[in-house]
């Protein structure tokens, strides 16, 4: 994962994500990556107030999802090449 992508990953846990225990929202030293499998992000938010670890998978969409949501032509592309890649996967 790339270190700009994974510094937004965390910035939108901070932003998103409070403890479910006393609710405090998390720092950047309270979120931990611990691993990728595929388009699936582990990692784990320990509260700074309270402990309370918390384990957190994300999924992560790839550009070429992203682009097969869009309308018209490169839509359509998008989806092609997805269905292609799926096929080879098989």
């Amino acid at each position: 994962m790339k270190s700009k992508n994974l510094q937004d990953l965390i910035r939108n846990l901070q932003v998103f994500y409070k403890c479910p225990s006393c609710g405090s929202s998390y720092i950047h030293d309270d979120i931990a990556f611990l691993g990728r499998v595929e388009e699936h992000c582990f990692m784990q938010l320990t509260c700074h107030d309270c402990s309370l670890p918390v384990l957190a998978t994300v999924f992560l969409q790839s550009e070429l999802e992203k682009a097969a949501k869009a309308k018209g032509k490169e839509g359509r592309r998008a989806r092609l090449a997805m269905l292609l890649e799926k096929m080879h996967k098989d």
